[in-house]
């Protein structure tokens, strides 16, 4: 889950910041083709980098597997239960309905066009079908459907069909469709909504400027636009002719002079922008490095999460039987009322014996003690594997130290750990626990 999060943080920071260098430096540029490429690219490079990291995080070697926790009390034991409530069991709901919602969303487009297909006269012409829609629809293209509006001046009908041509040939609905597929995963960011807005803009002034190089000139195309400014909104994601909230940017950027060649320089730009996301991806990769090199004994490497992680004989249950059968709650530590939980951490070797463990979170010599006694005790596990050889794994087991209400002294006797102690609480407070007799099983469920 910690994964999934950091990989969506991560393609988020990295489409907002290829989209503010375009919106700053590049949207008024007239190298439209560039400027298409250049959001295609940045979009599929803002995915792609984060996976630089995932691939870090996957194979690096950053310590510990932490192992469900086990509570331990003087009379009965058992392995902590799942909280009842998770926020981020929560979030992915919302995530989930949010994906849900466009996906309907962009199936509903989907199935207007579908509906308009059956509704209408479909005609094969060279390179695309012409679907002559009735009165009162607008017209617009889709892949290789050029859908057109009853137009009562041929001129202008004419105008339209070559303007959809082009977005047919450039095959610019495969834009629009990429990013309402972005659009479905990352519908949370609206970043997604300002590429492909701006991706539509790009189709329009390249439909233009070809229109306008093969036959019209700026002032009779520009005047076919304001004829058709009472034109009907089409599908959401198709490329139509007439967009009233670009029409004034169309003008504008068709009759601008053309970028010269210097301008290009301006995308030089991007290179130390994703130099520095490269960086940004490799921190981790460098991080967990550095952290492998304190577990590293001569040319050996510590890992934490292999291909075939380390085994208790018996699996999980065993080892719940094995802590239950051998932990004993200290004396000492019953008559001063201690009680929380110890974090213990330890190797296992490649021959699959228990090594360097240590306490990691403390709660009292006594309880430390025995949780590293028992600990060091182990028998061998089955040991892990990566790319088939057998390696070191380092592994955490938090250890509860719970005591019942008749075992608990009075509250008055110095300065004893109570049951109130916050050690005991994040062990307790938040999740259902269910005690089991030393004699019976435990229960397998376990939170980390």
């Amino acid at each position: 889950m910690e994964s999934v999060v950091i990989y969506l943080f991560q393609a988020n920071l990295f489409l907002v910041l290829f989209y503010v260098l375009y919106r700053m430096v590049m949207r008024n540029e007239t190298m439209f083709n560039v400027n298409r490429f250049y959001l295609l690219f940045s979009g599929v490079l803002a995915l792609i980098l984060p996976l630089v990291k995932m691939d870090a995080i996957a194979s690096s070697d950053v310590f510990g597997v932490t192992l469900p926790a086990f509570v331990f009390s003087g009379t009965q034991s058992v392995e902590a239960a799942t909280a009842t409530f998770s926020w981020s069991h929560l979030l992915l709901a919302i995530y989930g309905i949010g994906a849900i919602f466009f996906l309907a969303r962009f199936l509903m487009g989907l199935n207007r066009i579908r509906q308009l297909l059956k509704q209408s006269n479909v005609q094969p012409q060279q390179g695309y079908k012409l679907v002559l829609l009735k009165e009162g629809n607008p017209s617009f293209s889709f892949f290789n459907y050029l859908f057109l509006g009853a137009q009562e001046d041929q001129q202008e009908e004419q105008a339209i069909v070559q303007h959809e041509e082009v977005h047919i040939r450039q095959a610019h609905s495969v834009d629009i469709v990429f990013w309402e597929l972005i659009g479905i995963v990352f519908w949370y960011n609206p970043i997604w909504i300002g590429y492909k807005t701006s991706l539509q803009e790009l189709h329009e002034f390249i439909a233009d400027e070809v229109v306008v190089s093969e036959q019209y000139n700026r002032e009779e195309y520009s005047q076919i636009l304001f004829n058709q400014i009472f034109g009907l909104s089409p599908v959401r994601f198709t490329n139509n002719f007439f967009n009233q909230s670009l029409l004034k940017r169309r003008i504008i950027m068709m009759n601008k002079s053309k970028s010269n060649r210097w301008a290009g320089l301006k995308y030089t730009l991007v290179l130390p922008l994703i130099g520095a996301m490269v960086f940004i991806a490799s921190c981790t990769k460098e991080e967990a490095a550095g952290v492998a090199a304190t577990g590293v004994t001569g040319s050996e490497k510590v890992y934490d999460k292999v291909d075939n992680m380390p085994e208790f004989n018996g699996g999980k249950e065993g080892l719940m039987n094995y802590l239950m059968n051998e932990i004993k709650y200290p004396k000492s530590a019953k008559e001063q009322n201690e009680q929380g939980r110890v974090m213990i951490s330890f190797v296992i070797a490649e021959t699959g014996a228990v090594e360097d463990v240590e306490v990691v979170k403390s709660v009292s010599p006594a309880l430390d003690a025995e949780a590293l006694r028992v600990i060091t005790a182990m028998p061998a596990w089955t040991p892990g594997k990566k790319n088939g050889a057998t390696v070191k794994v380092k592994m955490n087991l938090p250890i509860a130290f719970v005591l019942s209400d008749d075992e608990l002294k009075g509250s008055d006797q110095g300065n004893n750990t109570t049951p109130s102690d916050d050690k005991t609480n994040e062990v307790i407070s938040t999740e259902s626990v269910t005690r089991i007799p030393p004699s019976t099983s435990t229960s397998t469920r376990g939170t980390n």
